[in-house]
């Protein structure tokens, strides 16, 4: 779930994403959450809520499970793989 939070009329602006574990009978059973300050425009010019908000690629559903399992066991499971994960170099500058 991927969430923008405005508190006290605005002035705190969060975004949120949140990922969730189910149990065989669809209950949550772990969750995971990043949460970021709200910025407008970022340094790409836009802003950390901008894209496509319609789903168009139903037909992609479990491929995109997939990817997101692999990817989330990779990062926060004990046993998995974060070398796969590449990180680009941050640029610094004024």
């Amino acid at each position: 779930m991927h969430a923008c939070q405005s508190l006290n009329g605005g002035e705190h602006q969060w975004v949120t994403t949140d990922s969730f574990d189910t149990d065989d009978n669809d209950r949550i059973v772990e969750h995971w959450d990043v949460i970021a300050g709200f910025t407008s425009p970022t340094p790409s010019g836009h802003t950390s809520i901008d894209g496509v908000s319609e789903v168009t690629d139903l037909d992609r559903t479990q491929e995109n499970r997939a990817l997101v399992r692999a990817m989330l066991g990779d990062l926060l499971m004990t046993d998995g793989n974060p070398d796969t994960i590449g990180f680009a170099p941050l640029a610094v500058g004024s």
